[in-house]
């Protein structure tokens, strides 16, 4: 999916999708993000396109709250988008993503970063 992202690829990412599939994203106010779910493959696919980072300087697979997630720190971001995130996805019965949850919040990145915590 990071992949996806990282490229802008919007038909790859939304085969990664199910067609009900979800975002929920955690900024704490601090980024852009969405201030409600975004729900349907092709709304999140162009959601995380438009947000996604332009150059990324790592990704790391990192366990955050019991689940595998990917945490991926930010080149140069631009405006209010965030210098990292962490992205938990959870699949379907069919292994589709069923849910997204972005956390960008700076306080609960900072514990996650500074691998003090296996949570955020």
């Amino acid at each position: 999916m990071m992949n996806a992202l990282a490229l802008g690829d919007l038909p790859t990412l939304e085969a990664l999708l199910a067609e009900d599939a979800q975002t929920i994203n955690d900024s704490a106010g601090d980024y852009t993000a969405a201030r409600v779910p975004v729900i349907g493959r092709k709304k999140i696919a162009l959601f995380w396109t438009k947000v996604r980072p332009r150059e990324l300087t790592s990704v790391e697979m990192r366990m955050l709250n019991g689940l595998p997630a990917i945490v991926a720190r930010i080149a140069s971001p631009e405006g209010r988008l965030a210098p990292s995130i962490a992205l938990t996805l959870t699949l379907n019965a069919t292994g589709l993503v069923a849910t997204v949850h972005g956390i960008v919040a700076t306080a609960k990145l900072a514990r996650l970063l500074d691998g003090k915590r296996d949570h955020a």
